[in-house]
Order: structure tokens, then C-alpha cells, then sequence
């Protein structure tokens, strides 16, 4: 009926199919200016401001030729841990960090088996969320126990023939193809014959992307692959470290691959020991991001998790969705988010008691009780200090100056020469930094300690309840130690 109709005004079949065709056509221009957008990534994003990566002599480079440096976080598992996956975290990563770079490391082997096909659509969302929140994102084949990167080859081709095909035209995709190779293998052997397979197939789609190789001994000998380089375009070779276990040497085996003209990227970091255990080794830290920073290479620190464990950046009271306040993150993650954002001054250390231990602060406990209830500040838990009580917290200052201490303190029952103390140690004798001698509600102080608590590598601060009365008490909740790392 309705074609009679349009037909008797002059509205044939030849005209309506033109239409039609033009409305198509522009329902495809819709969308393909919707999706070009979102490969731009949001404004103010990482991705926007550098577009599409490539690398230029030693350096990575923006679409425009100049160079970048990406600080980023690399997963545990993106699998394990692939609640962390989702745009809020990626948006305050990305905003409160300064985050420009998330590695999805997706461990390929486990009890002796493959496990990459339930776990390829944890890494894949991964992808598609860092594009939308204008972030760089690592596709990481994270062999670990296979050491042997020629053990998997056939399934490494048909995972990256799979990734490529499906993220050819994403500028924010890098590729690593493999973590860390160890064991009785070498370079000439193993590892470059495995990569001169993949990177192939790689290319047969993505012909700009960046791709990542690892070498021998845990991706630490980027010397011995300089000395026999890969003959591809848009490739870079992985170099990782933990503060704590290796120094100079590795960083002398770096200016040899460097000076060989091979470009480095150190995609997995830790502060810790390579164990990820046995606290944090800020000075040490440091001396790394000097030489990173001197040669411009980018990096991604391991690990966004909340594990039990001195490398894990997160506390199990971080929310899966962002949102997390300096009591939510551990020593590692904070002088790694310090190091994102490259403030003049910022927190390295905070502890709001919640796990109720006081073990995930580190601290020297003599004494003090954990209380619950009303009358803590926030939260559910806060310290609490009777006579003789004393709690203690280790921190080099090394590389540091203008500490401050930052806490809520509520004091109670004091009488005449009742004293509740804040006091440092500078590695021979305690001194007194602040006193409280009244009662007091909660209250917030910050105490700015002298200069002489800088650069010291046994410095300390503790509070301590000094009643000689024996009828006070005081409540700690919400310790910051605050510092400008030099």
C-alpha cells in the first residue's frame, strides 16, 4: 500500500533503493567516525596526546616524532585478577596515578599445562578497556614455568595470528611476546629463533605496532641480544629488574645493549627483592629511576594486586573499582604512584589499621591494642595506647627530605606529666617530635620533623604513651608519612 501510494506522487522503487543507499552509507560514516574517535582516545588521555607509538633510534616516539616516556602498572595474573579490569579502576589509575600504560600479563603455563584459552578474554577486555580510558596497553605472553619459549610455539602463533587480526588498527596495542625466558636456553637457540616465527606473524597485520622481546636469565641479558639482534622494524627488547636484588651490573649490561643501538623497554619492575618479598628499597628505587629517567625508557611496575606480598601495590581493603584513599595502598604501590605522578611532595607510607594486625604497615607493635567500635576515627579500627605502649615504623630516608607526619590523634585521662609522644629515630637516639599533654577529641595534625631527619638509612618514628599517672590513653588512626624524594 505503501509503495502504490509513494508511487502515484513519483516516489518509485529506483528512488526510495537510493535513499535507502545513502542512509547506509551514512549509518557506516557514523560509525566509523564513532570508532575513529574512540582510537584517539579520550581527551587529556594518554593515547591522545601521543597517538600511535614508534620507535626512533633508542627511543620511543610519539606519532609526531618526539619522545616518550610511558609509566605504567603491570597485572599479577590478568586473569587472577581480572576484577581490577574495568574502566572505573583504568579512569583513577589513569587520573590520580598518572598512569599512561597497563601491562596484561597473562601467565601461559600452569602445573605443567597451558591455560591461555581460559584466560584470552580476561587480557582481551583488558585491551578494550585501556583503549577506552586512552591508555597503552601490553598484550604480554607471560611464560614464567614454560621457560622455553619454543615449548609453545604453535600455540604462541595461532594466539598472536588471533591477537593481531583483532587489534591491527588499535594504536594503543603493544606486544610482548615473551615475559621472561629462563633455564638451559640461549638467545641464538631459543629465544630469537621464537621470535623470528612471531614477530611475522605479527606483522602480516599489524605493520606499526610495537613488539617486545624478551632475552635469556629472566629477560635480564639485553646484551647478549644486542650482540645478535633481530633484523625487524618496530621492536624493542625487555629488560626486568627488582631494586632490591640487582644494580649496577644490570644497568651496565643495559648501556652495552644501548650502545649496541638496541632500544629498551623495562616492562616488568619491582621495589622489592625478585622474591616480591622483604620490604621496600626505596634508595635503591631511586637509583633505578635515575637511570631510566636518564634514558628515557618506559616501564611498567609489577603488581597491580592486592596479594599478601611486599611487591603488591594494592591493600585488601582497595576497592576493585578505584576510588582508593593512601590507607588502601601498600609502600610499593605508593612510591610507585609518587613516581607516576612526580608531585613536589607526596605520601609514601599510610596505614588506617584495618586489617587490624598491624602487620600490613610494617609496624613494631610493644604493647598497643587494636580497638573497635564508635570511638574510632574512621573506618572500624584504631589504635590504642595505655602506659609503656609504643608503636613503631621503619623508613629510610635516604634520597628524602622535608618529612612529615601526618595523623589523627585523640588523648584522654591525661593528668600533670602525662605525656602521649610522637617521637624519630636517627639511628643512635629517639627524639621528640610532637607531644600531646591535654585531652583532646580527634584532631587532625601534621608534624613536620627537622632537617635532620633527612638521608638517614635507619630512620624511624613511633608513637608512645609516657603516663606516669597510669590512668591515660590515646587513639592513633590514620598515619601518613609524607617526604619530597630528591
Amino acid at each position: 500500500m505503501f509503495f502504490k501510494s509513494a508511487n502515484k506522487k513519483g516516489f518509485n522503487k529506483t528512488t526510495l533503493k537510493k535513499i535507502t543507499l545513502v542512509a547506509l552509507a551514512g549509518t557506516i560514516l557514523m560509525i566509523y567516525s564513532c570508532q575513529s574517535d574512540r582510537f584517539k582516545g579520550p581527551a587529556g588521555s594518554p593515547l591522545r596526546e601521543y597517538g600511535q607509538l614508534q620507535v626512533i633510534g633508542l627511543d620511543l616516539c610519539d606519532q609526531d616524532g618526539n619522545p616518550v616516556q610511558l609509566r605504567g602498572m603491570s597485572t599479577l595474573d590478568v586473569y587472577e585478577y581480572r576484577t581490577f579490569v574495568n574502566l572505573e579502576t583504568f579512569q583513577w589509575l589513569r587520573d590520580d596515578w598518572n598512569m599512561d600504560l597497563f601491562r596484561a600479563a597473562m601467565y601461559t603455563e600452569g602445573n605443567g599445562r597451558l591455560l591461555v584459552d581460559r584466560k584470552k578474554d580476561s587480557l582481551m577486555k583488558a585491551v578494550e578497556t585501556a583503549l577506552d580510558a586512552g591508555l597503552y596497553v601490553i598484550i604480554d605472553w607471560h611464560i614464567l614455568s614454560d621457560g622455553d619459549p619454543l615449548k609453545y610455539l604453535e600455540e604462541a602463533k595461532i594466539f598472536f595470528d588471533e591477537m593481531a587480526q583483532a587489534y591491527q588498527d588499535y594504536p594503543n596495542v603493544i606486544y610482548e611476546i615473551c615475559n621472561e625466558p629462563n633455564g638451559e636456553i640461549t638467545w641464538q637457540g631459543n629465544v630469537k629463533p621464537f621470535a623470528e616465527e612471531i614477530i611475522p606473524i605479527i606483522r602480516q597485520y599489524d605493520e606499526d605496532g610495537i613488539i617486545l622481546v624478551g632475552s635469556t636469565e629472566w629477560s635480564q641479558d639485553v646484551d647478549i641480544a644486542s650482540d645478535d639482534p633481530l633484523e625487524f622494524d618496530q621492536i624493542m627488547y625487555t629488560l626486568h629488574f627488582y631494586a632490591g636484588s640487582y644494580g649496577q651490573w644490570l644497568r651496565d649490561k643495559m648501556t652495552h645493549a644501548m650502545d649496541n643501538g638496541a632500544p629498551l623497554f623495562v616492562s616488568e619492575w619491582g621495589t622489592t627483592l625478585n622474591t616480591g618479598h622483604d620490604g621496600v628499597y626505596p634508595a635503591l628505587t631511586a637509583e633505578w629511576m635515575d637511570y631510566l629517567d636518564e634514558h628515557n625508557l618506559s616501564w611498567a611496575n609489577w603488581s597491580l594486586c592486592n596479594l599478601i606480598e611486599d611487591s603488591a601495590a594494592l591493600r585488601g581493603s582497595a576497592s576493585m573499582r578505584g576510588q582508593w584513599s593512601p590507607m588502601d595502598i601498600t609502600e610499593s604501590g605508593l612510591l610507585t604512584r609518587a613516581l607516576m605522578r612526580d608531585e613536589e611532595k607526596d605520601v609514601f607510607f599510610a596505614d588506617g589499621f584495618e586489617n587490624g594486625k598491624f602487620l600490613g604497615g610494617g609496624w613494631s607493635r610493644d604493647g598497643v591494642n587494636v580497638l573497635r567500635g564508635d570511638e574510632v576515627y574512621a573506618g572500624e579500627i584504631a589504635a590504642e595506647f595505655f602506659e609503656g605502649h609504643s608503636l613503631a615504623k621503619a623508613y629510610p630516608t635516604v634520597r628524602f627530605s622535608d618529612i612529615e607526619i601526618k595523623v589523627q590523634v585523640k588523648t584522654e585521662y591525661l593528668r600533670e606529666g602525662d605525656r602521649f609522644l610522637l617521637e624519630w629515630f636517627d639511628g643512635s637516639s629517639w627524639h621528640t617530635a610532637h607531644e600531646w599533654t591535654a585531652n583532646k577529641d580527634w584532631k587532625s595534625y601534621t608534624v613536620a620533623l627537622p632537617v635532620e631527619a633527612d638521608n638517614l638509612p635507619k630512620f624511624q618514628f613511633r608513637f608512645r604513651g609516657d603516663y606516669p599517672s597510669g590512668s591515660a590513653r590515646a587513639l592513633v588512626d590514620n598515619v601518613e608519612l609524607w617526604m619530597s624524594l630528591q
